[in-house]
């Protein structure tokens, strides 16, 4: 899907190059559109190798190069008062470090990931206001939140922080960063341990069970399901989930961790279960 998107944007940049030449007047807006463009396929390019870094690192192994410890300074610059070199005039920073305050737990942590305390400085005012609008939403479509609570991650996150600029707000994103935490390492395996008691193939026993208090619940096909699993830019994680003794007469069982957008394109394809 992202490579057929991908080659149609390209085709039709194309075509629009070429009927720029036929124009025959000032092109003051399309070039502002253009230079638009720019920033936000630079940002997109900052964001997208640290989705792919957080991808392909291993469960439980910590990021390569240190590269958690980015987030440590990053969060110490956002929030703490003597981190910050001295302000110049027109300085922009003290401006940003309060959007970035602004932003959800998880996006601060990819933009400490993808970012240094210098670049976030220097980068220009289109890209800033591009990152501070659709950092969240990268992080929700790609669903990259579980990836970014590895021990190295939580470690640079919890560290020691004096003379904070603005407790109320450090004080709500470590409340964030600690229930989420929680959510992430805790629930799946709550929630597979949970679905024991709803094997496929035994709508009766799945009534009235916690099957689905995370959301609804889809019957895939094999092939739906093994197309999903070939994706590995959409499948974050798989579980499989072998019953107790006590349970021997239930069915082994896979659960995965997918992006929203293959969720949605499944769900078109998958029936619902009433349950």
């Amino acid at each position: 899907m992202s490579e057929d998107l991908l080659a149609r944007i390209e085709r039709d940049l194309c075509k629009m190059g070429a009927e720029i030449w036929t124009i025959n007047g000032p092109v003051d807006t399309l070039l502002e559109k253009v230079t638009q463009l720019k920033a936000q396929l630079e940002v997109h390019v900052s964001l997208q190798a640290t989705a792919e870094l957080l991808q392909t690192t291993n469960k439980g192994e910590p990021l390569p190069n240190q590269q958690a410890t980015k987030v440590k300074h990053f969060v110490r610059l956002t929030f703490q008062v003597n981190s910050r070199k001295p302000r110049k005039k027109n300085d922009c920073r003290e401006d940003r470090y309060r959007r970035l305050r602004q932003l959800d737990c998880d996006a601060l942590k990819l933009c400490g990931l993808s970012y240094t305390a210098e670049d976030i400085i220097n980068i220009s005012n289109a890209e800033f206001e591009i990152l501070h609008q659709h950092v969240e939403d990268f992080v929700r479509h790609r669903n990259l939140s579980k990836l970014l609570y590895g021990p190295d991650v939580n470690k640079a996150v919890e560290s020691n922080i004096e003379n904070i600029d603005d407790n109320q707000s450090f004080n709500k994103f470590m409340q964030a960063h600690k229930k989420r935490k929680y959510d992430e390492t805790e629930s799946p395996h709550k929630a597979a341990q949970a679905s024991v008691n709803c094997p496929t193939g035994a709508p009766e026993e799945a009534k009235g069970s916690s099957m689905n208090s995370y959301g609804d619940v889809y019957a895939l096909d094999l092939v739906d399901a093994q197309k999903a699993l070939s994706r590995n830019e959409d499948v974050m994680e798989i579980y499989l989930t072998i019953p107790y003794k006590e349970n021997e007469n239930k069915t082994a069982f896979l659960t995965s961790w997918v992006s929203a957008d293959l969720g949605i394109l499944l769900s078109k394809t998958g029936r619902l279960l009433a349950i």
